[in-house]
C-alpha cells in the first residue's frame, strides 16, 4: 500500500493509482465492498439523525483510509464507524461513542450485545480512528459540491425562468451527490466537476434544456 504522506492537498487518485491499491484481485469486488458500506454509513447516519454533511463527510474518509490499508486486514464496518464518529466531531455535530455503538448493533445484529462485545467494538473504533486521522494526515476538511450545485442552479434562473425545474433540477441533482459517495469519484475528481456532472445528469434524467438568455 502507498503511503498517504506522498498525496498532495487535493487528494485525487488517478483510476490507475485507485487500482494499483487494490489487494483483493478484483476491482469490482472492492467497489462493491465500499457501495455496500457506504449504504451501511447512510442507514447508521439515518438512525442517527446525522446531516447529510457528515455522512457524506464520513464516506470520503472511509474511501481515502482503503487507498492506504488492506480490506482484508481492517474489518470494513469497524472503519466506518470511526469514520462517522471523527465526521461528526469534525462537522461540529458530535455523536457519543457509545450511541454510535449502540446504533450499530440495533441496525445489524437481531440480539442485543454482551457487555463484553459492546467494549470491544468501542476499543475497536476507537483505535481505527487514530488509524483514520494519521492516514488522513489530520487532513479532515472535506470540499463538499452541495453549496456549489446550489449556486450554479441559481445561476441558470435566466436560462430556467420556471421555479419548480429549478426545484426539481436541485433535487434531482442532489440525488446523484449523494449516490455519488458510494463510488471513488470523490477519489478522482475535484468536487465542483462531481457537481456540473451531476446537474448535467440531473437535466438530462428531468429534460430540462436550459434556454439561452436574452442579450
Amino acid at each position: 500500500m502507498a503511503s498517504s504522506s506522498s498525496v498532495g492537498n487535493d487528494w485525487i487518485f488517478s483510476e490507475q493509482q485507485l487500482r494499483s491499491s487494490c489487494e483483493l484481485g478484483s476491482w469490482d469486488k472492492q467497489m462493491e465492498m465500499r457501495y455496500k458500506t457506504i449504504w451501511f454509513l447512510e442507514d447508521m447516519g439515518k438512525y442517527l439523525k446525522c446531516s447529510r454533511r457528515i455522512v457524506s463527510s464520513a464516506s470520503v474518509y472511509f474511501h481515502r483510509f482503503f487507498v492506504f490499508h488492506s480490506f482484508q486486514t481492517n474489518d470494513r464496518f469497524d472503519v466506518a464507524l470511526a469514520c462517522l464518529f471523527l465526521a461528526s466531531k469534525v462537522e461540529e455535530w458530535p455523536v457519543k461513542l457509545d450511541v454510535l455503538i449502540s446504533a450499530r448493533f440495533n441496525l445489524r445484529s437481531p440480539n442485543a450485545p454482551s457487555e463484553m462485545e459492546f467494549k470491544e467494538l468501542l476499543k475497536n473504533v476507537l483505535i481505527k480512528e487514530r488509524i483514520l486521522l494519521q492516514t488522513l494526515n489530520f487532513d479532515l476538511i472535506v470540499q463538499q459540491p452541495y453549496e456549489f450545485v446550489w449556486n450554479k442552479i441559481r445561476e441558470l434562473k435566466a436560462r430556467l425562468p420556471d421555479r419548480n425545474d429549478r426545484d426539481s433540477l436541485h433535487q434531482t441533482s442532489l440525488q446523484f451527490v449523494n449516490d455519488s459517495y458510494r463510488s471513488t469519484i470523490f477519489l478522482e475528481f475535484p468536487s465542483n466537476k462531481v457537481g456540473i456532472a451531476c446537474i448535467f445528469l440531473a437535466a438530462v434524467q428531468l429534460n430540462l434544456s436550459p434556454s439561452n438568455a436574452d442579450p
